[in-house]
């Protein structure tokens, strides 16, 4: 019976690190691998995908030593651009790493040591080609020339040393050189370049960092609000124009060939207070040029009956009154007989003058024999209320009236007094 697996390990061959991949790489193995991995994932399957960069070896040493660079800094190129290579192609890597990463060396050095601890390694000694100059083993395809035991030629051409170049040094006339480490007869000299000169110092040399050429023109392009690079003031319609400085030294563009100027905004009008013209219009003048002024028509306020408008901005009064618009109350002016009403405000009639128009009489207080009652009656206009009499009846009261009870009482004592007056002056008769 067939053994299935549940998962599935997909590896693919490591490509040195000191150079780019070519389609014979993508063609004979990463392609196919990528289209198994493909297929797997299709039958939902879990598959890993792994690869990775080789960073070890000949291959790369002799790369350094032709472009005169480390071996790091080749794999960190190459290892980088196949990377890259790769996921342009679409190969779909679940892992694309590097021999020198950490968790390889600690995985391939746990990996040989269990093989050696186990007794699975053999340890010989045995020869092989090695380049005498660089104490380097080779391939076949690095070695030139006849094996002085089994008589093969080797005819592949192995790459020259390449120059050890020292620094650069400056040579004091915008040039710079170095010397091979290998062979002081070997020297290089190219102009200085880089940096940028400024109107004060030279340009420094990216490559010797020493100064040359001349010095740079000045760069006017800073924009400096002050006294001294004033061109012309601002006003209140016209915008400040300054010089341009340079950005290194703050020399002005003043007197130059370019003289480079930038602008400021206008200070705009610093309006006095609205003063009325006594036309309906106001004006107001700009105090920092009196030539300046602005006439506008009055606004806001509200008219009445008895005063025009008064201006929200100057204050002074405009416009017609308004004979509708009354500030007061009605009033009313009354006589016996006629009644006229007025606005408090302004006298204007709305009820002419006329005879009021009185309803019924009303008594509020009834008439006895002897004291006049009152009545009232009230104009249905005006509310005025006349108030007239009404006599006494002059009849004698009835018994049980007690309604001049006080007259009574005092002719009663009239009349005791004048009987006590006799008695006395008739027992003075009859003494004597």
């Amino acid at each position: 019976m067939e053994k299935k697996f549940n998962r599935t390990l997909v590896t693919s061959a490591l490509p040195y690190a000191n150079g780019g991949v070519h389609i014979g790489h993508l063609a004979g193995v990463y392609v196919p691998a990528d289209i198994y991995v493909r297929y797997l994932r299709l039958k939902k399957q879990e598959v890993l995908f792994i690869g990775g960069s080789d960073e070890h070896g000949v291959p790369v040493t002799i790369r350094a030593r032709k472009e005169g660079i480390t071996t790091q800094e080749v794999v960190d190129r190459y290892h980088n651009l196949i990377k890259k290579s790769f996921e342009d192609f679409g190969i779909s890597f679940d892992i694309y790493s590097r021999t020198t990463s950490k968790i390889h060396n600690k995985f391939a050095s746990d990996f040989f040591r269990t093989l050696y601890d186990n007794n699975k390694l053999v340890e010989k000694t045995e020869e092989q080609f090695c380049d005498e100059v660089t104490g380097e083993f080779l391939t076949d395809r690095n070695i030139v020339g006849t094996c002085p035991r089994c008589g093969k030629e080797y005819n592949d051409t192995i790459p020259a040393l390449g120059h050890d170049w020292g620094e650069w040094q400056s040579n004091g006339n915008d040039t710079h050189s170095r010397i091979c480490t290998r062979n002081s007869g070997h020297k290089e000299t190219v102009n200085c370049s880089g940096g940028t000169a400024t109107c004060q110092a030279k340009a420094v040399c990216a490559v010797c960092r020493h100064e040359y050429g001349q010095l740079g023109t000045h760069s006017f392009t800073a924009e400096t609000v002050e006294e001294q690079y004033l061109k012309s003031a601002a006003t209140c319609t016209e915008k400040a124009v300054y010089y341009r400085s340079c950005a290194t030294c703050g020399l002005s563009a003043k007197d130059t060939a370019e003289e480079a100027v930038f602008e400021t905004r206008a200070l705009g009008h610093d309006w006095g207070k609205w003063q009325s013209n006594g036309d309906g219009t106001h004006t107001h003048v700009c105090t920092r040029d009196d030539t300046h002024k602005e006439t506008v028509s009055c606004s806001g306020g509200t008219a009445t009956c008895v005063e025009q408008a008064t201006c929200k901005d100057c204050g002074g009064k405009y416009g017609e009154k308004d004979a509708a618009n009354h500030t007061g109350a009605k009033k009313w002016t009354t006589t016996k007989t006629t009644h006229e009403q007025k606005w408090s405000c302004c006298g204007e009639i709305t009820v002419a003058k006329e005879a009021h128009t009185f309803g019924k009489w009303v008594v509020t207080e009834k008439a006895t024999s002897r004291k006049d009652g009152e009545k009232t009656r009230t104009c249905e206009v005006c509310d005025y209320v006349e108030t007239a009499k009404i006599p006494a009846t002059g009849t004698s009261p009835k018994t049980g009236d007690d309604s001049h009870i006080g007259m009574w009482a005092g002719i009663l004592c009239v009349s005791l007094a004048g009987i006590i007056v006799l008695v006395v002056l008739y027992k003075k008769k009859h003494k004597k």
